[in-house]
């Protein structure tokens, strides 16, 4: 018989994104093989939601809005204060930390309460800005020391973090996986199609994923004006939901509406916002675009 334990998921973010879909498999896994799961969420969203419907008990640390202020004193204590009430109460076996920053955040905590932290890397963890260049180096072996094992969503992630100093015995690859019965090639679905504003002979290019400046949609758009100059009967669906960061993406959807009137693609453009049953509308595209920058393989 499997032993019961108990596991504290910590998310940053309280909107639904690759990530946290993946966390929410592990929350329904652990539930449905008798343990006790428990979450922290900055606040209110899909993400929450969805969590509270699969009967996880739901905390909110606002480790987001920390990213803002990550250089103020009081601001880390009264976020280890509420980290420590939260683990006097569920006293987890393991803490999965969805992110680096996520596992930071609560590591002070964890330690004092003798806490397991397993920590799930998704993406590119190197530094982009110029002050974080320099921090960085100076304080990652405070940001790795407390992380008792590693879980990285591709090879080239798992490289990354062995350069970086994490042992190879602490690492493990486990690849993103996809549900083969939602996502394979169907007629599309009718009410789905007919929401799209759109003629039905015209030809449809998409794209999927969070509004991001590092997913491309920019880059998408361009590409776009220069396809209806010479084919003006294609339009171009952009699925996807902002997800505001401290400190990245606040107002991209308004950039990008704006890039959209600017190269006259009004007429030719969708932005269909975030979508639970994507496989419908990915169904509808004739054909796939991933601008990307920067992806975790």
């Amino acid at each position: 018989m499997t032993q019961e334990l108990c596991f504290l998921l910590v998310d940053e973010f309280s909107e639904i994104g690759g990530a946290e879909r993946i966390l929410l498999s592990i929350a329904e896994s652990l539930k449905n093989s008798g343990h006790s799961v428990f979450s922290v969420v900055p606040g209110d969203g899909s993400f929450t939601t969805l969590l509270q419907q699969l009967g996880v008990q739901v905390s909110f640390v606002d480790i987001l809005g920390l990213k803002g202020n990550w250089l103020s004193a009081s601001k880390w204590g009264e976020i280890n204060c509420q980290f420590d009430m939260l683990l006097d109460q569920v006293r987890p076996d393991v803490i999965l930390a969805n992110s680096l920053w996520a596992a930071f955040t609560i590591s002070h905590s964890a330690k004092k309460h003798q806490c397991r932290i397993v920590c799930c890397v998704h993406a590119s963890i190197e530094p982009k800005s110029t002050l974080k260049k320099i921090a960085f180096p100076i304080i990652r072996k405070k940001l790795f020391k407390p992380i008792s094992r590693w879980v990285t969503v591709s090879d080239n992630l798992a490289e990354q973090l062995f350069r970086m100093g994490v042992k190879r015995e602490l690492l493990e690859v486990i690849p993103n996986g996809v549900d083969t019965d939602l996502f394979r090639p169907r007629t599309p679905h009718k009410e789905v199609r007919i929401a799209l504003p759109f003629p039905e002979n015209w030809h449809i290019v998409g794209t999927v994923g969070r509004l991001h400046p590092g997913k491309g949609q920019q880059v998408f758009l361009k590409a776009a004006s220069i396809v209806v100059q010479k084919h003006p009967q294609t339009c171009f669906v952009i699925a996807g939901k902002e997800i505001v960061t401290p400190s990245e993406n606040i107002h991209f959807r308004e950039s990008l509406l704006e890039l959209t009137a600017r190269l006259n693609l009004t007429q030719n453009v969708y932005f269909a916002g975030f979508h639970t049953e994507v496989h419908h509308l990915m169904n509808c595209f004739n054909s796939f675009v991933s601008a990307s920058f920067e992806e975790s393989f």
